[in-house]
């Protein structure tokens, strides 16, 4: 979009100030918003990845410290999340796998998005990303 290194990093500083927002609030916000917390924290990160495609650098650079927000409110609620629900041996065991698969996705998902932004542009292929974020959200809210 044009900026220079200093315009980068000046929004990624706004970006670290509103993760440490949302990681200092994410505890009164779980308590207000309840179990829909990490259902909405999602939602609004994946609403953040379709407005990348409309390449507007203002929605772009809102969104993306929205979502730097919200990812934040997210890891907290999901620590809580699974420390109450699953005893301690069974957590770390799951905690683990996730890594692994997380680790797995990302060597496959990762070039396959790079390629397809260098043929398609990143803006489209951010955009395609939220749009499926959303119909899973949607499928996994509906099940």
């Amino acid at each position: 979009m044009g900026y220079s290194k200093i315009h980068i990093s000046v929004i990624m500083f706004f970006a670290g100030i509103s993760s440490c927002g949302g990681a200092a609030l994410s505890q009164w916000i779980s308590e207000r918003m309840g179990k829909g917390t990490g259902q909405i924290s999602a939602l609004v990160i994946a609403f953040s990845l379709v407005c990348f495609g409309f390449d507007k650098a203002w929605i772009s650079i809102f969104v993306f410290i929205l979502a730097a927000f919200f990812n934040s409110v997210l890891y907290p609620v999901k620590s809580e999340v699974l420390h109450k629900l699953i005893p301690s041996p069974q957590r770390a065991t799951l905690i683990s796998v996730e890594s692994m698969f997380f680790s797995l996705a990302m060597i496959v998902l990762f070039p396959l998005a790079g390629r397809l932004a260098e043929v398609l542009g990143l803006s489209v292929i951010l955009a395609f990303c939220g749009v499926f974020l959303l119909v899973f959200a949607g499928m996994w809210k509906n099940k």
